[in-house]
C-alpha cells in the first residue's frame, strides 16, 4: 500500500505564521519542538485546514480566524494560504505528476479557493482526489495527544470502525452508500423518464416529418442573417451621420447662444450708460429749476423795487401840492403887503421907505423865488415862457411816446427772438440727426435677426423633415425586423417540437441559447466550443433523469460548473458574451479561451490549463488531444442566437425612431418658435422702416426750423440795432429840450425818480431775457429727458427680446 510521503509545507499569514514561512519534511521522522504557546499546533491545523477540514479540527469557528489578526508591532493581514507539496512517485493520486500541490487560500471578505498545481479546483474535486487516495475522512491521518489511549479504552463495536478505518474498507462503504443512493435516485428518475416516454412516442413519426421539412431552411435562415447583418451596418453608419450632424447643429446653436450672451451683455452696459447719462440730464434739469427758481425772486425784487418807484413818485407829487399851496400862501401875503403900503403911503418917513425898499427888494426876492416855484409846477406868469414850456412839453412827450413805442416794438423784437433760439433749434436738429440714427442702427440690426429667424427657421424645417424621413425609415426597419422575429419564433416554434425539444418544454426546461445575446464576431467561435451543448436544454436532476431514453444534449441546472482558469496570452471565450441571463453560459465558457487563427491556438496550447479548450473565431476547436473543424451549426441553436439578435435589434430600431420622434416634436416646436421669430422680426422691420422714415423727415423739418431760425435772427438783429439807433436819437431830442436850470431844481426830484425807473426798467428786461434762457435750456433738457426715456425703453425691449431669444436658444439646446 502506497504511503503519503510529506516533503514540505509552506505557510503565509495563517494563524501566528505572519511572515512566509516553509517546513521541509525529509525523509525520516521530522520533529517539531518548542515551549508553550510558540505555535506548534498550528502547524498540525494548517496540515488539516489545507485539506478541506474546518470548524473544531482547526480549532475556528469562522475563517477569518485562520488569518494573523496582529500584534503590537504588525498590522492584521488580510488573506492567509497553506501550501503542501506531496510526494507521487508511488502513483498515490490519480494523476500524471510525479508531486503535487496542494494550497488553500482565504481572505477576511469570507472568499476562499482550492488549487491543485495551481489551477483553481472546487472543494468536491479535492475531496474526491483525496478519498481516491484514501485520505478523505481518515481519523487515522492526524493523531493527536492521547489519541492511542482513548483508542485503546474504546468498545469492541467502536475498536471495528477504528480497525476498518486502518484498514481502507470504509471508504469503499461510503462510496457504497453513496451509489446505493444514485441508484435509487436513477431508478425513481427511469420511471418517470418512462412515463414521459410514453407520452412521446406516439408523436414521433410527424415530429420526423417536421424535420424533413425544416431541413431545407437552413440556406433561407442563412441569407437572413445576412440581410441583418447588412442592416445593422447600415444602421451603424445611419446612426454615425446622424451623430455627425447633430454635433455640428448643436456647435451652432451653442455658438448662437454665445452670440446672443454677448449682446445682453452690450445691451446691459449700453442701458447702464444711458442710465448714467439721464441721471447727469436730471442733474441739470435740477440745477435750470434752482436758475429758473433764482430768476423768479429776482423778478418779485424787481416788482417790489417798481412798487417802491412808485411810492416815491407819489410822495414827488404830494411834495409838488405843497410846494403850490405855499405858493399860494406867499401870494396872500404880498398882496397884504401891498394893501397896507398903499394905506400907509401918505404918512411914511425916510424910514419907512427905507423899510419899503427893504420889503420890496424882499418881494422882489420872494417873487423871483415865487415864480421859480411856479415855473417848476407848469405855472409860469410869463406867457412867451408858458408857451415855450408847453412846446417843449409836447414835443418832449412826443418824443417820450416814440420812445416808449421804440423800446416796446425792441421788446417785442427781443421777445420774439427768445421764442426762436437758435441754440434750442440746433439742438433739436440734433436730437432729430441722433433719432434718424438711432432708427437706422435699429433697422440694421431687425434686418440681422430677419436674417437669422429666417436662416433658423430653414434649418429648423431641414432638422424637422430628416428626424421625419429618419423615423419613418427606422420604423420600417424595425417592422421588418418584427416580420423577421415573427418567422423565426414560428421556426424554433417548428423545432420545438422535436421529440427532446418537446420532451424537456414539458417539464419546465429551455434551450441553453434562448435569451443570450452573442457578439457577432464571437457567434461562430461559441458554437463551435459549446458543440452538441449549443442544441442542448436546460433542466434540473430530476428532468435528466426522466429524459434518459432521449438522444440529445442535457444540461442540468444548479450544478457546480468547473473553477474558471486563466490563459496567459488569450482571452476568455466568455467576454463574447453580451447578455447571459442566468449565466449558465458563462460558467461553461469559463475554461474556453478564443484564438485568431489555428496557428496561434497551436502555439498557445503548452500554456493551456488542464482541461481547458481553445478556439478560432472561424470556429476551429484545439485540446491536448488535437483539433477539430468545425463543419456546420445547430439548426435551433442558430435560430435561437438569431431570433435573440432580431429582437434586440428591434427594440433597438424601435427606441431609435421614438428618439428620433421625439427630436422631430422638439424640432417642430423650435420651428414654430423660428416661425414666431421670423414673423416678429419681419415686424419689427416694417415698424423700424417707418420710424426711420418719420426720424428722416423730422431731421428735415428740423434742419428747415433751423435755417429759418437763423434768417429770422438776422433779421431781428438788424432790426433791433435800427430801433437801438432811432432810440438813442430821441433820447439825444429829449435832453436837448429838457427842463431849464430853474426848472431842473424843481423837478430834480422827478429826474432822478425817472433814472431809477429806467435803471429798474433795464434790470426787469435783463431777467426777463435770462428767464427766457432758462426756459429754452430747460426745453432742451426735457427734450434729452425724454429721448434718454425713449432710449432706454428701445434698449429695454431689445434686453427683453434677446432674453427671450436667449431662453428659447437654452431650450433648443436643451
Amino acid at each position: 500500500m502506497s504511503r503519503l510521503r510529506l516533503r514540505e509545507v509552506r505557510l503565509s499569514g495563517f494563524k501566528t505564521f505572519a511572515d512566509k514561512t516553509t517546513i521541509a519534511f525529509t525523509p525520516g521522522i521530522t520533529a517539531i519542538v518548542g515551549p508553550n504557546g510558540s505555535g506548534k499546533s498550528n502547524v498540525v491545523d494548517a496540515l488539516r485546514w489545507a485539506l478541506g477540514e474546518a470548524g473544531r479540527g482547526i480549532r475556528s469557528k469562522r475563517v477569518e480566524e485562520v488569518i494573523f489578526a496582529g500584534s503590537e508591532r504588525r498590522r492584521p493581514l488580510g488573506l492567509a494560504e497553506v501550501s503542501l507539496s506531496i510526494a507521487n512517485e508511488d502513483g498515490l493520486f490519480d494523476l500524471p505528476f510525479t508531486e503535487i500541490e496542494i494550497a488553500r487560500r482565504a481572505d477576511r471578505g469570507g472568499g476562499q479557493e482550492y488549487l491543485l498545481n495551481r489551477e483553481k479546483i472546487r472543494l468536491r474535486d479535492l475531496n474526491e482526489l483525496l478519498d481516491g487516495a484514501g485520505l478523505a475522512e481518515n481519523g487515522l491521518l492526524f493523531i493527536g495527544q492521547g489519541a492511542v489511549d482513548q483508542a485503546l479504552s474504546l468498545k469492541a463495536e467502536e475498536r471495528r470502525a477504528l480497525v476498518e478505518e486502518f484498514a481502507g474498507t470504509a471508504r469503499h462503504e461510503r462510496r457504497r452508500a453513496r451509489a446505493e443512493t444514485e441508484m435509487k435516485e436513477a431508478i425513481d428518475n427511469r420511471a418517470r423518464v418512462e412515463e414521459i416516454l410514453g407520452t412521446l412516442r406516439p408523436q414521433e413519426r410527424r415530429l420526423a416529418t417536421l424535420a424533413k421539412q425544416e431541413a431545407g431552411r437552413e440556406e433561407l435562415l442563412t441569407e437572413a442573417v445576412e440581410r441583418i447583418a447588412a442592416l445593422g451596418a447600415a444602421r451603424g453608419a445611419w446612426i454615425a451621420s446622424r451623430r455627425v450632424r447633430i454635433g455640428g447643429q448643436l456647435s451652432t446653436v451653442t455658438s448662437e447662444l454665445q452670440s446672443i450672451r454677448e449682446q445682453l451683455r452690450n445691451a446691459d452696459e449700453e442701458a447702464h450708460r444711458r442710465r448714467e447719462r439721464l441721471g447727469l440730464a436730471r442733474t441739470d434739469l435740477d440745477v435750470a429749476r434752482r436758475a429758473l427758481e433764482a430768476a423768479r425772486e429776482a423778478r418779485e425784487s424787481a416788482e417790489r423795487a417798481h412798487a417802491r418807484v412808485d411810492a416815491e413818485s407819489s410822495a414827488l407829487s404830494r411834495d409838488v401840492e405843497r410846494i403850490a399851496t405855499e405858493v399860494a400862501v406867499a401870494e396872500s401875503e404880498i398882496a397884504s403887503v401891498e394893501a397896507l403900503r398903499a394905506a400907509a403911503a401918505p404918512a411914511v418917513d425916510a424910514e419907512a421907505v427905507a423899510a419899503l425898499e427893504i420889503l420890496d427888494a424882499d418881494l422882489s426876492a420872494a417873487r423871483r423865488e415865487l415864480q421859480a416855484l411856479t415855473e417848476g409846477t407848469g405855472e409860469g406868469s410869463s406867457d412867451s415862457a408858458a408857451r415855450a414850456q408847453r412846446s417843449r412839453e409836447v414835443e418832449r412827450a412826443d418824443l417820450t411816446a416814440r420812445l416808449e413805442r421804440l423800446q416796446a416794438e425792441r421788446t417785442a423784437v427781443t421777445a420774439d427772438g427768445a421764442s426762436e433760439d437758435p441754440a434750442a433749434a440746433e439742438s433739436v436738429l440734433i436730437l432729430a440727426a441722433t433719432a434718424a440714427s438711432d432708427a437706422a442702427a435699429r433697422l440694421a440690426a431687425a434686418s440681422r435677426e430677419l436674417a437669422e429667424a429666417e436662416s433658423g427657421a430653414a434649418a429648423a424645417r431641414a432638422t424637422v423633415g430628416e428626424s421625419e424621413r429618419a423615423a419613418r425609415a427606422a420604423e420600417a426597419e424595425a417592422a421588418s425586423l418584427s416580420g423577421r422575429l415573427t418567422a423565426l419564433e414560428t421556426r424554433r416554434a417548428a423545432l420545438q417540437e422535436r421529440a427532446l425539444s418537446k420532451a424537456a418544454h414539458a417539464i419546465g426546461g429551455r434551450s441553453l441559447l434562448a435569451g443570450v445575446e452573442l457578439r457577432e464576431e464571437g457567434r461562430t467561435a461559441v458554437l463551435a466550443a459549446l458543440g452538441a451543448l449549443a442544441r442542448g436544454f436546460v433542466v434540473d436532476q430530476r428532468g435528466a433523469s426522466l429524459l434518459d431514453d432521449e438522444q440529445g444534449a442535457l444540461l442540468i441546472d444548479g450544478a457546480d460548473a468547473i473553477g474558471a482558469t486563466t490563459h496567459p496570452t488569450l482571452p476568455s471565450l466568455s467576454s463574447e458574451i453580451i447578455s447571459d441571463p442566468d449565466g449558465l453560459l458563462g460558467r461553461l465558457l469559463a475554461s474556453v479561451f478564443v484564438a485568431p487563427s489555428v496557428a496561434a491556438a497551436l502555439s498557445a496550447l503548452a500554456d493551456l490549463p488542464l482541461g481547458g479548450t481553445i478556439v478560432t473565431r472561424a470556429g476551429a476547436v484545439v485540446r491536448h488531444g488535437g483539433v477539430v473543424i468545425r463543419e456546420t451549426e445547430p439548426e435551433d441553436a442558430l435560430v435561437d442566437s438569431e431570433i435573440s439578435r432580431a429582437a434586440a435589434a428591434t427594440e433597438r430600431l424601435r427606441a431609435t425612431a421614438a428618439a428620433l420622434r421625439s427630436d422631430a416634436t422638439v424640432g417642430a416646436g423650435a420651428l414654430t418658435s423660428a416661425e414666431t421669430r421670423l414673423t416678429q422680426g419681419r415686424d419689427a422691420e416694417v415698424s423700424t422702416r417707418a420710424a426711420l422714415r418719420a426720424a428722416e423727415s423730422a431731421r428735415a423739418e428740423a434742419e428747415r426750423r433751423r435755417d429759418a431760425v437763423r434768417r429770422s435772427t438776422s433779421e431781428r438783429a438788424e432790426r433791433i440795432g435800427r430801433l437801438d439807433a432811432a432810440v438813442t436819437a430821441a433820447q439825444v431830442r429829449l435832453n436837448e429840450i429838457a427842463l431849464t436850470p430853474e426848472q431842473a431844481i424843481a423837478t430834480d426830484a422827478t429826474t432822478q425818480w425817472r433814472a431809477r425807473v429806467g435803471e429798474l426798467t433795464a434790470r426787469r428786461a435783463d431777467l426777463a431775457t435770462a428767464v427766457e434762457t432758462d426756459r429754452a435750456a430747460l426745453r432742451t433738457w426735457e427734450l434729452a429727458r425724454a429721448r434718454g426715456d425713449a432710449t432706454v425703453a428701445g434698449a429695454s425691449a431689445r434686453i427683453t427680446r434677446a432674453a427671450e431669444e436667449r431662453g428659447a436658444l437654452e431650450t433648443r439646446v436643451a
